[in-house]
């Protein structure tokens, strides 16, 4: 016997119709907002997390790397795990990279930052 074969939703349609077999009740992919106001609440909370774990790095970012570096380099955004910093040049971002187990545990020591696994040096 062969390897079992995976269809995709479409491919399944497309069999059921040409078996004559009924269509099966699919639920949605996405589930329903009941009201406009729990969605506006559920995006500006996790908008204002975002920014105010952002603005926490960037207050301590000092302490974080110390005064020299951070003279060089700024927290520029969080998108999911990595943390994005921009840097003045090269040597700041090998700096970083050198750097990135050290600051990720003084990073890790703040409030709601312990999803941040990576830091991406961006130079301008």
């Amino acid at each position: 016997m062969g390897p079992r074969k995976h269809f995709n939703g479409a491919q399944w349609r497309l069999m059921e119709n040409f078996c004559g077999l009924p269509a099966l009740e699919r639920r949605p992919l996405v589930r329903p907002v009941d009201r406009l106001d729990d969605l506006l609440n559920r995006i500006m909370g996790t908008c204002l997390s975002r920014s105010s774990r952002l603005q926490t790095l960037t207050d301590l970012w000092p302490q974080i790397v110390g005064a020299t570096l951070s003279r060089l380099s700024k927290p520029y955004c969080i998108r999911g795990f990595v943390l994005t910093v921009l840097v003045s040049g090269d040597a700041t971002a090998q700096e970083l990279s050198l750097r990135q187990k050290e600051i990720l545990r003084e990073i890790h020591k703040l409030p709601d930052s312990a999803a941040i696994r990576t830091i991406r040096p961006f130079c301008r």
